[in-house]
């Protein structure tokens, strides 16, 4: 992609910086001059288990596919889950370990083996705390201890992918935004704007799913959760269900919408200050960059070119295989539901009408993808100088925030009435086919009464809207698309 040249000369000051760029530079000098660690054994897998357990991996994303840290986060639970119920009170950090490299999720031959000790005191803190739940015996125990497994498996995913440039892109991103929101239409103390800010930041920086946003809050809460004494760990385990509830609670906030629209306006001026502090690896370059407005403002264009493109690969590839799981997913649909109930109630089925049902979804699919498009070359501009704003402290910025308000108790009677008509009229719908399917053998004639006249004259416009629902659902089966998504 061609940009203009940029002329040099505009020299700044490391006061000139913001605030918050003058503490990612000192976090970029520790993280960069931190003394290198001495060559330490390597976790080692036999390499061609490792491949048939790749190859198992690939073929399972395919069906389910999300982004590389949900998939290996994924992975970590499921394997936990089944070492802890096979083996409960053993140390099995290694063999987690060694399952996650040979699915290909971490490289073989790169894991220092000092972590399997890191991570064996990751699954013994969960297990001390899940310990003193059961003595407690909360009404929600089962839930609670599947949720603690949940935060182990995203602490062993962050101590074996550390992830320093995500810190400190996070760091500069709430600090530059906190102090300077202003918040309308709701009634939000300044720890309420400071969680849905980091929330929303989270989310909208790094992806995470509600799981991994649930560690981070409780990591944030609790930290330590990691090493807890045994009289600390009654402690936690005794607060652990007002804990969920309030990490919960403010997960699902009605807020969290009007601050992920803020923070997905911004995003893109902070992932491109992220990709040049991951590209730089001395601090004198990286201060002398900083240093020069006009060399900062080519490197963010550069930067601007090479996201744009990964982007782009990132969005095909999401693409082509939303579209085949999709497909996959539909077809077993079909071969394990659909087909055998239509011949079990017809007789035979249509293999035209099959082929539809099959087809359709992922071809509502393929033709929403194929309408998404990324930013013209115009938006290269404005983000360029989003994020040269946020590196230097010359030009403040207000973030403004609205809440939108709830609907009237009116309203809501209105919306609640309008879904509670559609299924009505779709249970009624249903309930009439299988009676009249039930009549076929009656050959008495059926008497009208003056109580079944009344019922028919308030139910048949129900019944009615059922019916073409539900002939509509058969002609697209949109129910069976929903289930899908």
């Amino acid at each position: 992609m061609p940009f203009a040249s940029v002329p040099r000369g505009t020299m700044k000051t490391m006061t000139t910086l913001s605030a918050p760029m003058q503490k990612l530079l000192e976090a970029f000098r520790f993280w960069r001059e931190a003394p290198k660690v001495e060559e330490a054994p390597k976790i080692h897998v036999d390499e061609i288990a490792a491949k048939v357990a790749a190859f198992y991996e690939k073929v399972r994303n395919i069906v389910d596919y999300h982004d590389e840290h949900l998939l290996r986060k994924r992975f970590i639970v499921r394997t936990l889950k089944r070492r802890l119920m096979m083996a409960p009170g053993e140390d099995f950090a290694e063999a987690l370990l060694k399952e996650i490299i040979r699915a290909g999720h971490l490289p073989n031959d790169a894991i220092p083996q000092g972590k399997i000790v890191e991570v064996q005191a990751l699954i013994d803190g969960m297990r001390v705390v899940t310990d003193r739940l059961r003595g407690q015996n909360p009404r929600n125990a089962k839930m609670l201890e599947a949720w603690l497994i949940e935060i182990a498996a995203n602490a062993i995913e962050e101590n074996l992918v550390p992830a320093a440039g995500e810190n400190m892109l996070f760091n500069l991103a709430f600090a530059t935004m906190r102090d300077d929101i202003a918040v309308s239409g709701a009634a939000l103390t300044e720890t309420d704007i400071g969680l849905a800010l980091f929330i929303a930041l989270q989310r909208t920086l790094f992806y995470v799913d509600d799981d991994q946003l649930g560690y981070r809050l409780f990591a944030f809460i609790a930290p330590q959760w990691k090493m807890l004494p045994p009289e600390e760990s009654e402690r936690v385990a005794m607060e652990l269900p007002s804990l969920k509830s309030r990490i919960d609670a403010a997960i699902t906030s009605r807020h969290l919408a009007s601050f992920e629209k803020l923070c997905n306006r911004y995003n893109t001026a902070f992932f491109l200050i992220g990709d040049i502090v991951e590209e730089y690896k001395t601090v004198d370059a990286f201060t002398g960059l900083l240093q020069d407005e006009a060399a900062l403002r080519s490197a963010i264009e550069r930067m601007y070119a090479r996201r744009f493109e990964r982007e782009r690969r990132r969005l095909h590839r999401l693409a082509f295989f939303s579209v085949l799981s999709f497909l996959l997913s539909k077809i077993a649909v079909a071969l394990a539901v659909e087909i055998p109930i239509e011949t079990y109630l017809t007789g035979r089925f249509s293999l035209l009408q099959t082929t539809l049902n099959v087809l359709f979804p992922p071809f509502l699919m393929l033709l929403i993808v194929a309408g998404i498009r990324l930013p013209g070359k115009g938006n290269i501009a404005q983000a360029t100088g989003l994020a040269v704003d946020m590196v230097y402290e010359e030009k403040p910025r207000r973030y403004f925030i609205v809440i939108p308000k709830r609907h009237g108790i009116i309203g809501a009677a209105v919306i609640y009435g309008a879904y509670l008509a559609l299924f009505v009229s779709l249970v009624l719908a249903a309930g009439v086919k299988i009676k009249n399917r039930a009549r076929e053998l009656s050959v008495a004639a059926e008497r009208p009464t003056v109580a079944s006249f009344i019922l028919d004259l308030f139910i048949f416009p129900f019944i009615t809207v059922g019916q073409w629902i539900i002939s509509g659902l058969a002609k697209f089966n949109v129910l069976v698309l929903a289930m899908n998504a």
